[in-house]
Order: structure tokens, then C-alpha cells, then sequence
């Protein structure tokens, strides 16, 4: 019996979606994926990282309950079920990497990270918003400025990152290390390019080629780093569009 949530165009189902899947949520109406798609031009509005049985892994507050810690009231990393009520009207766009040693990676780390909100709270990286008001406002030459002080704090933070990785350390670890905060597709992106770096220091030879940089990761951006990248794989969508 097909699943009632199922699409037309490059349907999948919500059981169909894998551990490690990358998922964009599309707008499909509301006041904040309204403004995001308008500001940014994109369908793109928030993203999350599919988790086992049915989940998804994502950075979020303000949102309705989730299955580990009652209510999205702070923001955190969160692992909601794609069949809960007020899932089954959420639209994504799926992409699935076919590096399994990256995508074991990513899936082995995301989850401590909602065990670790049970206690504490990540806090939301607000770059997100900026990049929207400057959307609207910003000038060039500010644009400029933010973009290469941004890309020189990012690289920074990897590097430490990467050596406490390096040292058996897990990425829960590498993100207190270097006090990260996140924004939804930030998150993806950081949890894909530390894998990748986790996988060659386990001997793996293949890396993996995303072109973006965390801080550069707004949904839009990240949807078109995934389309050009050679080690993902487009999907299909589940929800209504």
C-alpha cells in the first residue's frame, strides 16, 4: 500500500529515507519559509540529516514537539519521526551520498549530539539571519568583508577541529573544542567535511568533493553544491510538492 504522503514527480516515500540522507526542507507556505524563500530567491527553507527508522537529525527551536526532549523551545539538534502529525505536511528534497564510509561516519556522529541537548543547549548560529538582512540591505563592499572574515574564523575552527578528530576525539568533542554554534544547513555541511576528513584518516582513499564551506551553507547554496557534487545523488522529494 503506497504511503498517503507519497509524491507524483520523483516521489519517494518517508520509510525510503536512509541514515546519512540529506534533506531540504521546500516551502510550502508560512510566514518565516516565506521570507526565507523570498530573501534568499530559493524553495530551499531548512535542512536536516536522515536518521535511522524514519528520522531526521536537524537544528531548529521554536518548533512543535519532538520525540527526546518535549519541546523545541531552545534551539538545539534535534531527531524527529517523518510519520509524527506535524511531519506528514513537510515537504523535502532528498540527496543521498554514495560514499558509505562518509555516510557511516556522519550517521555514528549525529546522534550524541541530540543526547547531548537533553542536558545543554547548542546555540543557533544567527549567520543565517544576516545573510538574509544583507539580502535586502547589505552593501557590496560589507558583503565582501563578511564573506573573508567569515571564511578565515571557519577555516580556524576546522583546523582545531580536524587535530581533535585526529586525536580520537568524536565530534561532540571537536564542536565544545571550538564552542561551534550552528544554523540548520551549517550543521550538514560541517558533519559531511569532518567525516570526510575522519574517513581518509581511517585509510580511506576517497574523498569526498562538496565545494562549500560551513558559513556559506544557507539552503540554497547547499542544494547546488549537492547538485554539482559528483558523490550525491538526487532522490526524489516526499511531501506535497
Amino acid at each position: 500500500m503506497a504511503e498517503p504522503n507519497a509524491t507524483s514527480r520523483c516521489g519517494m516515500l518517508r520509510s525510503q529515507v536512509r541514515p546519512g540522507d540529506v534533506m531540504l526542507k521546500l516551502n510550502t507556505g508560512g510566514l518565516i519559509p516565506g521570507v526565507i524563500s523570498k530573501t534568499t530567491h530559493s524553495e530551499y527553507v531548512h535542512g536536516g540529516i536522515g536518521g535511522e527508522g524514519g528520522t531526521i537529525y536537524d537544528v531548529n527551536g521554536g518548533l512543535p514537539d519532538d520525540q527526546i526532549s518535549g519541546k523545541r523551545l531552545l534551539p538545539n539538534v534535534y531527531r524527529s519521526s517523518l510519520q509524527q502529525d506535524n511531519q506528514m505536511k513537510t515537504a523535502y528534497r532528498v540527496w543521498r551520498c554514495t560514499n558509505v564510509p562518509i555516510v557511516d561516519i556522519v550517521h555514528r556522529e549525529a546522534a550524541p549530539f541530540v543526547a547531548v541537548g537533553t542536558n545543554s543547549r547548542w546555540r543557533y548560529n544567527f549567520h543565517v539571519v544576516t545573510r538574509v538582512v544583507g539580502a535586502i540591505v547589505g552593501s557590496a563592499t560589507n558583503k565582501v568583508f563578511t564573506h573573508k572574515k567569515n571564511r578565515e574564523i571557519d577555516e580556524q575552527k576546522l583546523n582545531i577541529e580536524r587535530l581533535v578528530v585526529s586525536n580520537g576525539g568524536s565530534f561532540i568533542d571537536a564542536a565544545k573544542q571550538t564552542n561551534r554554534d550552528f544554523f540548520c544547513t551549517e550543521w550538514i555541511v560541517w558533519m559531511y567535511l569532518l567525516a570526510s576528513y575522519k574517513a581518509a584518516q581511517e585509510g580511506h582513499r576517497q574523498s569526498l568533493q562538496l565545494n562549500i564551506r560551513p558559513y556559506e551553507a544557507i539552503p540554497n547554496n547547499l542544494a547546488q553544491a549537492l547538485i554539482n557534487s559528483p558523490d550525491f545523488t538526487l532522490m526524489g522529494n516526499i511531501g506535497s510538492i
